[in-house]
């Protein structure tokens, strides 16, 4: 539905308004901070699964009101009625964590760092919202969601946020390149693209 995938990508604007600029002036603390984060929701997962904490319910039902069905989930055991491991909130914090993890030492001009901020944080939210509330040409017919016009919102969010990134050592040209490409890659990708686009972008501009 509309309003669940309006409401789900609000965690992904968020990411960018809350972290942006953490990212600018403490960058080494960010990735400790990432690195805490991965820990709690792990912690918080653990809990939701095995309903050994008085609170794991309420956080549960939250999980699943916030994604329900558009979850990205895999079932645990083999009984249908198993709780299953939601990756979701796991995948959009290792987009936007493991790039900046692994640009350590490349060069404070890299846009790489960047990568899930640009492409998870801006590109996919737009491309969603964009594709559900306006798009009308779907690129596989019924057997996807994902239209051209999504596509399109992607490659110039995704372009326009990466501009405001100040001293940056890219050319206009290979950043249109890079995001045009990623549109792609996230246009043609069925599941968890939150473990993807990050990395594809980090690769062409890096």
């Amino acid at each position: 539905s509309v309003s669940k995938t309006i409401r789900r990508k609000i965690f992904h604007f968020l990411v960018v308004i809350m972290f942006t600029p953490v990212m600018r002036a403490h960058e080494d603390l960010l990735r400790v901070a990432f690195a805490v984060a991965f820990a709690l929701f792990a912690a918080v997962e653990f809990a939701r699964l095995c309903d050994i904490h008085h609170g794991s319910g309420r956080v549960g039902a939250f999980i699943t009101r916030m994604y329900g069905d558009c979850a990205a989930a895999v079932v645990t055991t083999k009984t249908s009625s198993s709780p299953r491991l939601i990756l979701d909130h796991f995948s959009l914090l290792l987009g936007v964590a493991v790039p900046l993890w692994m640009s350590e030492g490349i060069g404070a001009r890299s846009l790489a760092p960047w990568s899930g901020f640009l492409t998870l944080g801006v590109g996919d939210s737009f491309a969603a919202i964009v594709g559900v509330t306006m798009g009308k040409h779907r690129v596989f017919s019924s057997a996807s969601a994902k239209t051209i016009e999504g596509s399109l919102a992607f490659t110039i969010s995704t372009i326009a946020a990466a501009l405001c990134v100040s001293d940056v050592d890219i050319s206009f040209t290979r950043l249109v390149f890079a995001s045009a490409l990623t549109a792609a890659c996230e246009l043609t990708s069925d599941g968890v693209d939150n473990f993807v686009l990050p990395f594809y972008f980090a690769a062409l501009v890096r």
